[in-house]
Order: C-alpha cells, then structure tokens, then sequence
C-alpha cells in the first residue's frame, strides 16, 4: 500500500476518522510531492495514536 491510499484510508474511511471536508495546505513547501505529503499526514497520524505529541494552548 502506498503513502496516499495509507492516508487516504487513515482519514477518509468509514471505519477510520471518516472525514469529509478536509483541508491541508503545504506551507512554504511547494515543491513537496503528493508522496511525501501523504508520509507527513501518516506520520501525524502515527504520532496522534501513539499520543507522542504536546498540546499547544493558543490564546
């Protein structure tokens, strides 16, 4: 399975986070490919489960 039918899966299935309106955008990176995005998205994704992450309290 690639990057993108991982990520693909990860956020739009039924029986996964089943988004429907989801919206990322690649920064400064314009260059990045849609192979490397979707290894960003599975890598945040990973990170989420694992609860390895900070929370960040904007105020």
């Amino acid at each position: 399975m690639t990057n993108i039918e991982l990520a693909k899966r990860r956020l739009f299935d039924h029986s996964a986070l089943d988004l429907s309106n989801f919206k990322i955008y690649p920064g400064t990176s314009r260059d990045v490919t849609p192979d490397k995005f979707a290894e960003e998205i599975n890598k945040m994704l990973s990170q989420i489960d694992a609860e390895d992450f900070e929370e960040m309290h904007l105020e």
